[in-house]
């Protein structure tokens, strides 16, 4: 079997497409009295992982780290990992009965039921006390998240907080027409949070990216075509969905990067959307006082969501950084 080196760790090269056959061939020559084992440690499990896209950068990193610092840890991981391998391979080879079945089974039925109730990469409190709460401040990542909050937020409610006089006077709408509007905004926060809790789990960073990327164009939009009605009541809808998409990505973010003591930082992140709510608002405000007309409002917004989308593509190549440093030798 062919190999190749990823980040210094020597695996074998892809040939089947299928993750749990490729996952089979991490040991070549299973009949053979000397076979060759690609996973000879938990770094090079986690590796492997990361090179399939079966764990996302951030996930590896902070796991890297873990088993780095816990020796026990690192050899409880290789252990499961290689006795779900083995009775993979057994079911793949027809023995479909007994305890190589049992063992995969059970592993799948943990997969199903933790996919129906939450996404499957979310960092576990590591019981730290309140040191390990207050200790996790210190993490430049813990930061960056409540900064995408911040931003993202301020981006909604620098225009959100006007949109009575932006619908009357702009999209010529009436009154009485703009409670309704913004109970379809409501309804597509509602259906916002259930994707983007789906998109968290799937790839947490590049859907908080994408979905502030899509904001600022559809600021962009609904400067451009908000003067008609039909046209601001979609992106009224569209506005409502996209803004709550990215709502548990970022929670779940902070809580990732703060592992350690997640309590506080998810504490302190709400307060980071809050914070976005007000700035949001005043700087829609100074905007208009300076000059800015309701029209033109959405500029702002889509200015905000930039800003965050720009801190986000840091925080995603802080990530990427720390996965490719090569680990001290033990």
């Amino acid at each position: 079997m062919t190999s190749h080196e990823f980040h210094g760790v020597r695996l074998p090269d892809a040939v089947s497409g299928h993750p749990a056959l490729e996952f089979c061939n991490t040991r070549a020559g299973w009949g053979e009295a000397q076979p060759k084992e690609y996973l000879s440690s938990a770094e090079a499990f986690l590796l492997w992982c990361l090179e399939r896209e079966l764990l996302r950068d951030d996930t590896v990193a902070r796991l890297r780290e873990r088993v780095k610092d816990d020796d026990v840890a690192a050899e409880a991981l290789l252990e499961t990992a290689l006795e779900l391998r083995e009775a993979v391979y057994d079911v793949a080879l027809g023995r479909r009965s007994g305890r190589p079945w049992e063992i995969v089974a059970g592993w799948a039925q943990r997969a199903r039921a933790a996919g129906r109730l939450v996404p499957s990469d979310v960092a576990q409190p590591s019981g730290g006390g309140l040191r390990g709460e207050l200790r996790v401040l210190g993490k430049l990542q813990v930061w960056l998240a409540m900064l995408i909050a911040s931003l993202s937020s301020a981006s909604l409610f620098a225009v959100f907080t006007y949109i009575k006089p932006y619908l009357t006077d702009v999209s010529g709408l009436s009154t009485s027409a703009v409670t309704w509007v913004l109970l379809l905004f409501g309804a597509g926060m509602t259906i916002g949070n259930v994707i983007g809790g789906r998109l968290a789990d799937w790839k947490l960073m590049p859907t908080v990216i994408g979905t502030l990327l899509l904001m600022a164009l559809l600021f962009v939009g609904f400067m451009q075509f908000g003067a008609i009605a039909s046209v601001a009541i979609g992106v009224v809808f569209l506005w409502g969905l996209l803004i709550f998409v990215v709502v548990p990505p970022l929670q779940i973010r902070v809580v990732e990067a703060a592992s350690e003591g997640p309590n506080l930082a998810a504490t302190l992140n709400q307060g980071a959307f809050n914070v976005g709510n007000a700035g949001g608002a005043w700087i829609g405000g100074l905007a208009i006082s300076w000059g800015v007309s309701y029209a033109n409002l959405p500029l702002v917004g889509a200015t905000l969501a930039l800003l965050a989308v720009a801190v986000a593509m840091l925080s995603q190549a802080l990530d990427r950084r720390a996965v490719l440093q090569p680990q001290p030798a033990e």
